[in-house]
């Protein structure tokens, strides 16, 4: 088993130092902390990673070490740190990686990673990250389609139910150890893709939702609250940025009654 948690809801904040939130934001987290129990754990500094390394490399927006040169052009993501603490321990034998964004770099897609973009950069870094694991990737975009050594890609719209079905029918894989939405950042985009896809997550892997936006916190907890998984609600803070854009929830099943006795 790679992963294993014995709490039904652990609501995570983690924190690299002081922020300067937006009013929005601030006032949506304030309003959830408020509402609903949660576990505060911080990082104070920022260490290498594998991952942010691989992010440079590929100009994958997750993590960096380095911010010269990079083809977006905000403040890239702290991701990395917290997926490196998940997986860094196990990753020779995560066998299968499936991610909704490949990145477009047209501009007339909604949440494209701008002109400059490089469309497949996080795939290539989770193929180098996971030396055993095949890449499975999907977007809205047909032309940012690619297919590479351990990469396959496919088209989906995300915000369509029969879209999603038709990707599940092409896709050979059976299950996944981890999968990943960072695709439109919508609340009712990213919980149509977990409704129609959570049944190709393996019993002890892991669903991310990256990117989500502080005033659709409240709208992902009355989602999941009456349903049966384990949900981390993580913020990741960044010195002197706000916290909007650089949170994710970590899903897992629920732990069955006969591994419950087990505690």
């Amino acid at each position: 088993m790679l992963f294993n948690s014995f709490i039904q809801r652990r609501f995570t904040w983690l924190a690299t130092d002081a922020i300067a939130a937006s009013v929005e934001s601030s006032r949506a987290i304030d309003n959830f902390k408020r509402d609903f129990e949660f576990r505060h754990v911080t990082h104070y500094d920022q260490r290498w990673t594998l991952l942010s390394e691989l992010c440079d490399r590929h100009g994958s927006d997750k993590g960096q070490l380095r911010s010269d040169e990079q083809p977006y052009d905000w403040p890239a993501h702290t991701y990395t740190e917290h997926y490196n603490t998940l997986y860094d321990h196990c990753r020779e034998h995560v066998a299968n990686v499936f991610e909704c964004g490949l990145g477009t770099n047209n501009t007339e897609f909604r949440s494209n990673m701008g002109i400059h973009g490089r469309p497949g950069a996080s795939l290539r870094v989770w193929r180098d990250y996971f030396p055993q694991a095949s890449i499975v990737g999907a977007d809205i975009d047909a032309g940012v389609l690619f297919t590479e050594p351990r990469i396959l890609t496919f088209q989906v719209d995300q915000t369509d139910p029969e879209s999603i079905a038709s990707l599940w029918r092409k896709v050979e894989v059976e299950c996944f150890d981890l999968m990943i939405d960072d695709g439109l950042h919508e609340f009712d985009a990213g919980s149509c893709l977990f409704m129609h896809s959570i049944h190709k997550l393996s019993s002890n892997g892991i669903y991310v939702i990256e990117d989500v936006k502080a005033t659709d916190l409240a709208s992902y907890r009355k989602f999941f609250v009456s349903r049966p998984y384990m949900v981390d609600y993580v913020n990741l803070h960044r010195p002197d940025m706000e916290v909007e854009n650089n949170s994710m929830i970590i899903i897992r099943h629920a732990l069955r009654a006969d591994q419950k006795n087990l505690e």
